[in-house]
């Protein structure tokens, strides 16, 4: 989407909303490209919005429906000559995200076109086949991969996982940790000096780590599931694809104190995991 609106630029005003943090990488496009500016979902108004002629938005899930509401009537209104949305509903990370569908509420506009992009848009092949097969333990590869840009290692407690993401992160590698309750504390709360889902929004980097604890376990059906964040609202395990979904090149996955998610991890990554939902059941 941002290519599209670096090309658009040439011939027109081109605003990009990023519904999440704004980061230097946006402040850089915001300065630098001539006819483009990037502002947060939260500047978005009447007047804001009058001055451009075409509006993108990143991130178009987590939109508000006040703001959905007011590029929809620019739009209608004829003051826009064209709007891009690009989305990802699997990335919506809160109960209300979901709840407001923003993507399905486009998707029933008349004269609106919806363009499906591939799930390897940012992720290798590998990256891209592991998280897959992560998520859900039917959705196997079909055939063998080799996962040697992906570490999988247990921590028996807290110190272990503090020691081992030192030595990642002066390697290279960006931790991201869930986003926290500002309410009620949780295990989480230990990770707050790093940065987490919703400050990573819209971001890629090279080599990303996660740490997994006994919050996640495997549903009956084979899915990743967790149990209630302690902000009612967030949703675990869209915020933990979230995270590991910003990676490039390497993933470094640290399991906490969950014996079960590691084994299962490790069968991936060795390609020997067989799944049926008859055994799995009876774990």
């Amino acid at each position: 989407m941002y290519d599209i609106a670096k090309n658009l630029s040439e011939n027109y005003q081109v605003c990009i909303v990023h519904c999440g943090f704004l980061n230097d990488g946006h402040r850089y496009i915001d300065s630098h490209l001539k006819n483009v500016s990037v502002i947060d979902a939260k500047s978005v108004s009447p007047d804001r919005i009058s001055c451009f002629d075409i509006i993108c938005v990143d991130e178009t899930q987590r939109l508000y429906k006040s703001s959905l509401d007011e590029i929809l009537l620019a739009y209608d209104e004829r003051i826009l000559k064209g709007c891009i949305f690009s989305y990802d509903s699997a990335q919506a990370l809160s109960k209300t995200e979901v709840r407001r569908n923003n993507p399905e509420r486009l998707i029933g506009i008349d004269g609106f076109c919806e363009e499906r992009l591939t799930g390897r848009i940012r992720t290798n092949t590998e990256i891209y086949s592991f998280i897959r097969n992560m998520m859900r333990l039917y959705d196997k590869p079909k055939e063998r991969m080799g996962y040697e840009n992906i570490d999988i290692l247990y921590a028996n407690n807290i110190n272990e996982s503090d020691k081992i993401i030192k030595f990642y992160t002066r390697n290279g590698y960006k931790f991201i940790t869930f986003t926290p309750s500002q309410y009620i504390s949780n295990s989480i709360d230990h990770y707050s000096g790093f940065v987490n889902s919703h400050q990573v929004l819209g971001q890629e980097f090279d080599n990303v780590m996660i740490v997994i604890d006994n919050n996640f376990r495997y549903s009956s059906k084979g899915e990743l599931e967790a149990r209630e964040h302690p902000n009612p609202d967030y949703l675990f395990p869209r915020l933990f694809y979230q995270n590991i979904s910003r990676t490039r090149e390497k993933l470094c996955i640290v399991v906490l104190e969950n014996e079960i998610i590691f084994e299962q991890f490790l069968k991936i990554k060795m390609n020997c995991l067989e799944f049926n939902i008859e055994s799995w059941a009876g774990i």
